[in-house]
């Protein structure tokens, strides 16, 4: 019965053929601990484009030249009228008074220097209002194409118009003296006066516009 008892199998051996067919262990390198380089990175040199021009809006000057020529024009023509109808009222003795407007006796070589100097106002306002309508015609029909030269031609006669009104308003107040000299007081002289400085003050200024702005040619 004991030889009947099988005994356990004895555990099969390994073979030194298997032992060598297995697959062997990747071995580990000291590159694999070395840090890897970041990957390449491509830097484009971008440059920004530049602004787009902004298109400079040039400022126009102030239209001094045709002010002072329509200043002129409409003194040339104010004083002319007046001229006129003082040299037509006094071949007529005064006759009436009032408080506004009283007679004025004038002696001989006053009265020929008043005259005189009425009509010299009245001479001086056709070069005056010739220049401005001229220098006016020359601003008006080259607006849409100015050349130097005519912008140069312009501010001249504007020049000679504002000259000759400066010299207008200065025979009045000498007239106006006069009167006053001969009236003193009276209210219609007193006022005539005051309006003189007046334009003289806005003929003064009439010359600054023209030397600092100029002839308003766009270069």
């Amino acid at each position: 019965m004991a030889d009947k008892v099988s005994k356990p199998a004895a555990p099969l051996a390994v073979s030194n053929k298997d032992k060598d067919s297995s697959p062997p262990l990747p071995a580990s390198s000291m590159d694999d601990k070395k840090p890897q380089p970041p990957p390449f990175a491509v830097v484009l040199d971008v440059k920004p484009s530049p602004p787009a021009p902004v298109p400079m809006v040039k400022k126009e000057k102030p239209p001094a030249v045709m002010m002072v020529c329509l200043w002129a024009l409409l003194n040339a023509i104010v004083f002319a009228g007046c001229s006129i109808a003082d040299l037509i009222m006094n071949r007529k003795p005064c006759t009436s008074s009032s408080w506004w407007f009283r007679c004025v006796e004038l002696t001989e070589a006053a009265a020929a220097e008043a005259s005189a100097l009425v009509r010299g106002e009245l001479l001086c306002s056709l070069p005056q209002a010739a220049a401005a309508a001229v220098a006016v015609a020359l601003l008006l029909t080259g607006r849409r194409r100015r050349s130097w030269s005519r912008c140069c031609w312009a501010w001249t006669l504007a020049v000679v118009a504002l000259a000759a009104t400066a010299a207008s308003h200065y025979m009045e107040g000498r007239a106006d003296r006069i009167f006053l000299a001969a009236a003193p007081g009276d209210a219609y002289i007193t006022t005539d006066i005051v309006l003189g400085f007046l334009l003289a003050l806005l003929d003064l200024i009439g010359f600054l516009c023209l030397l600092i702005l100029g002839d308003g040619h766009d270069e």
